[in-house]
Order: C-alpha cells, then sequence, then structure tokens
C-alpha cells in the first residue's frame, strides 16, 4: 500500500515536472518556485516514508529476536524436564530392584522359619531306654546319644545364603551347590544357583560367575532371577571391556524381560555406550 501512495504522489508532480522541462522557455520564476517546492515536498515525503520502513523493519527484527530468544528458553525447559523425568524413572526403576532384593530376603527368613520347625519335628523322641543310669560309685554317665538330623533343604537353602552374605563364599557355595544335587525340585533352586554365581563374581572368578549365571538363564527362565543373571552377565562382560558382547546381553535383556526392573536398567546402559 504505501508503495502505491507513493506512485500517486509521484505521478501528482509529475505533470508539474514535465510541463517544466517542456515548456521552460514559458516558465516564470514563480511556476519554477511552485515546481522546486513540489519537488522538495516529494523528497520529504520519500525520506519520511523510508524513516517509517527502518523503524517497522527494526521492530520486526526486535520482534524476531524475542521470539528467538522465548523458543531458546522454552527448548532448554524441556530439556530440563525430560533430565527430571529420567532421572525420576531410573529412581523407580532402583527402588524396584531393591523390593525385589527385599522379597528375596522375606522369602529367606520364611526359610529359616520353615527349616527350624523341619529341624524340630525331626529330632527324636526321648524313651525311657534312652539313657542308663550306671552303678553307684563308677563315676560315669552313659547315654545313647542319637546323631544329629540330617539337614533339609530349606535348612541348607538358609544356611547357605546366610554363610555367602557373611562372607563365607566358598563354605557357602558348597552348601548350596550340595542342595542343587540332593534335591533338583526344591521350589528355591533358582535362587540358590543365582546366589552360588555371586559367590563366584565377589571371589572376581569371572569366567565361573558367567557360566553360573548363564546356568539359572538356561535352568530357569520364567524365574524373576533369570533377567537379574543375564544382566548380571552383562555387567560382567562390561567390565571386562567387551563392550560388544555386553551390548548383545543387554539387547537379550530387553527383548526376553521387557517387563523386568533389569530392563530398564540394561536400556540406560545400552544409551551410555
Amino acid at each position: 500500500m504505501q508503495a502505491f501512495a507513493r506512485v500517486a504522489r509521484v505521478g501528482r508532480f509529475a505533470p508539474i515536472a514535465f510541463v517544466a522541462m517542456g515548456g521552460a522557455c514559458f516558465a516564470t520564476r514563480s511556476d519554477v518556485r511552485i515546481v522546486q517546492s513540489d519537488v522538495a515536498a516529494m523528497r520529504t515525503e520519500l525520506l519520511r516514508n523510508d524513516v517509517e520502513q527502518k523503524d517497522a523493519l527494526t521492530a520486526a527484527v526486535k520482534l524476531l529476536r524475542t521470539a528467538s530468544d522465548s523458543i531458546a528458553l522454552i527448548s532448554n525447559r524441556t530439556v530440563s524436564i525430560q533430565g527430571d523425568v529420567r532421572g525420576e524413572m531410573r529412581a523407580v526403576k532402583e527402588q524396584l530392584l531393591q523390593l525385589q532384593t527385599l522379597l528375596g530376603q522375606s522369602a529367606a527368613t520364611i526359610a529359616k522359619l520353615r527349616s527350624a520347625l523341619e529341624e524340630r519335628t525331626s529330632l527324636p523322641t526321648p524313651t525311657s531306654s534312652a539313657v542308663m543310669v550306671p552303678p553307684v560309685g563308677t563315676g560315669a554317665v552313659e547315654a545313647n546319644t542319637p546323631p544329629p538330623p540330617e539337614m533339609g533343604p530349606s535348612v541348607m537353602y538358609s544356611r547357605g545364603l546366610d554363610l555367602i552374605r557373611g562372607g563365607s563364599l566358598s563354605t557357602g557355595r558348597v552348601v548350596l551347590l550340595d542342595l542343587i544335587k540332593s534335591y533338583p525340585n526344591f521350589e528355591n533352586l533358582a535362587e540358590a544357583r543365582y546366589w552360588v554365581a555371586v559367590s563366584f563374581e565377589r571371589e572376581n572368578n569371572v569366567s565361573s560367575a558367567d557360566a553360573a549365571y548363564a546356568a539359572v538363564v538356561q535352568t530357569h527362565p520364567d524365574s524373576p532371577f533369570a533377567a537379574s543373571s543375564l544382566y548380571k552377565r552383562a555387567e560382567l562382560f562390561a567390565k571386562q571391556g567387551n563392550t560388544a558382547r555386553a551390548r548383545e546381553l543387554y539387547t537379550l535383556v530387553l527383548s526376553k524381560y521387557p517387563r523386568s526392573p533389569e530392563a530398564g536398567f540394561a536400556a540406560d546402559r545400552l544409551k551410555q555406550r
């Protein structure tokens, strides 16, 4: 619109200029002054339009800068919010893993109580012939004390876990391996195998630990300890610097156990590497 107005103004002064140029010999001083005045007015109008356009352009640039700053601020806030959400999700996953550990400890406590009951029920009832009273003056007492009862699977399970958690790694492992061999249908066999692997790992016996964790995944694929064992295997390879194998196992955790707490940790590890 400003361009059309400008053309109109120039067109208004064009006949005057034409007359001034075409009939210069007949123009009077008054006519020349009028033309000069109109030309000056036209120049003033053009200068004013240029100033207005420059002011409008400056205002537009300021608006663009303000919009750009606002977009940058929103982007930074979005990144900050995403970081907070990821941190909170990681904290939730860690809490879930801690809860799983606590549940395992509760199961061990129940097993201890069960083993105590088994020990009490397996003790023989004393009879009148169990003790022989010696003749007077011999100074000795003979008793037909029965041998200690054999440990049941629950007793072996709880004792093996206690030994390993207390630092007696090899002794606790022997008890759990005996349990696995003697009672192949024991209900907590997956956890027993898992703690055998843990004992090897705490001894820095990487190859034996990896094999023991792999046995948990292969023998008890539907157990919660299978996901933990597979993740532990990935961690072992990562610590040894075998990044390719570690990534392969992290990916396997995600595909086989996508709803497990370890899947979240595996996803985080894959993002870091």
